[in-house]
């Protein structure tokens, strides 16, 4: 077998989540960390940070987008390529990995929801380990799938992020960046200002 999926420690966590008393926690993670499931987070944590229709539709849009994509993307990687469990003996089937759709889904929203809103949106950060509970849970999770679902989602979210900068430089997304930018700048500036003042006679 070969090393990738021998040492594969969801072998283990995949058995141990399986316990009675998990059932429901379990059955909680695995809904939450679907792409629709996290865009429905999302609109709701977007419709309490902005304060009207079009700003919510302005940020939440692009996310919903680079979801949808995402999960497809994810089903059809592991409908072509995935790695049964367990692995079969050696050849090139071995060594097949689809990336996991809930990691890739947290990884989706936590990165784009950063990106948009900088250290509030970094609260999102915490969804991403349920990505890799609810991969271990299921029956096809691979350590190696969550690492590239983590990387893939974290790369389509930023990416959805700076699209929808450009597609809409004047977009609510551009309006939320130039506001953290001010606020950088004048916190960095006002160090510089009472320098100057306490040199001056």
């Amino acid at each position: 077998m070969p090393p990738l999926y021998a040492q594969d420690p969801f072998s283990a966590v995949h058995q141990a989540l399986h316990a009675r008393w998990l059932d429901l926690p379990m059955a909680a993670v695995s809904v939450a960390t679907e792409g629709w499931v996290l865009a429905l987070v999302a609109l709701a944590v977007y419709s309490w940070i902005e304060r009207d229709v079009p700003s919510v539709l302005g940020v939440f849009v692009p996310l919903a987008l680079a979801l949808l994509l995402g999960g497809a993307g994810a089903h059809l990687l592991r409908a072509l390529s995935s790695a049964p469990r367990p692995v079969a003996q050696g050849g090139l089937a071995a060594w097949r990995v689809a990336p996991s759709a809930a990691a890739l889904a947290t990884a989706c929203f936590a990165a784009y929801t950063a990106a948009a809103y900088g250290r509030r949106g970094a609260l999102a950060l915490a969804v991403v380990p349920l990505g890799a509970l609810a991969a271990a849970h299921a029956a096809g999770g691979w350590a190696a799938g969550v690492a590239l679902g983590w990387a893939l989602g974290a790369a389509l979210g930023v990416g959805a992020w700076g699209v929808a900068l450009r597609v809409r430089p004047d977009g609510r997304l551009a309006a939320v960046r130039g506001t953290r930018r001010a606020r950088r700048s004048k916190g960095a500036g006002a160090p510089a200002r009472l320098d100057r003042e306490a040199k001056l006679p």
